[in-house]
């Protein structure tokens, strides 16, 4: 099963799950020249928040061992505000592949990123 470290990478993944996060280093930290590389940080991040989400509700083991609900919340939390950033800093940038498949197929995969935000606790089966 992939993870949050697997999707984003080591360094983005760091940056996350520091004791200390500050989102615009997140951004500063990565190549942000060309649409393409935008849309794919945009996906790798959306994919992290869907994959935390997913363990939080179904509270399955992730690497580290020991990492609490409390802080996948955190590391969820601080993914989805670098996102909302991103898509401030670029709001004219393609949708993500998330979106695009939500569009497609009419569906949401298990909760889109709205409803994570507007139904705090909320966990689909």
């Amino acid at each position: 099963m992939q993870n949050g470290r697997s999707i984003l990478g080591d360094s983005i993944y760091k940056i996350i799950t520091d004791d200390i996060f500050d989102p615009n280093e997140l951004l500063q930290s990565v190549d942000l020249s060309t649409e393409h590389k935008i849309v794919d940080l945009k996906d790798r991040i959306e994919a992290s928040v869907v994959i935390w989400h997913r363990k939080i509700c179904h509270k399955l083991s992730w690497a580290p061992a020991g990492v609490s609900l409390e802080k996948r919340e955190e590391f969820e939390e601080r993914a989805q505000t670098a996102l909302l950033i991103l898509k401030h800093r670029f709001p004219g940038i393609p949708q993500s592949s998330l979106d695009i498949s939500k569009i497609q197929y009419n569906t949401v995969p298990r909760a889109s990123i709205s409803q994570l935000r507007s139904f705090p606790g909320f966990c689909r089966p």
